[in-house]
């Protein structure tokens, strides 16, 4: 995701989750109902898909000032990211 997710998403801060091979959540972390609601969905989906054999990770990633961090869900990392 480059300057394109920022059409789609008008934020710097991106949350991205990946629950499958043919799965794919994003949202504005900083609209904070859809980041919470796109964690646990993906999370069901995750484990839904490994009887598939296509599920890739339950791990949320937190794109900001053109990096990727994984989203570890801590308060710390919460107000560094906000």
């Amino acid at each position: 995701m480059g300057d394109n997710s920022k059409q789609i998403v008008k934020s710097d801060t991106i949350a991205v989750s990946i629950p499958a091979k043919n799965i794919l959540f994003f949202s504005d972390m900083k609209l904070m109902e859809s980041f919470r609601t796109m964690r646990p969905v993906a999370e069901q989906l995750y484990e839904s898909s490994i009887q598939d054999g296509i599920a890739l990770t339950t791990n949320t990633y937190i794109r900001k000032n053109s990096k990727w961090v994984l989203f570890l869900d801590t308060p710390e990392q919460m107000e560094e990211l906000w």
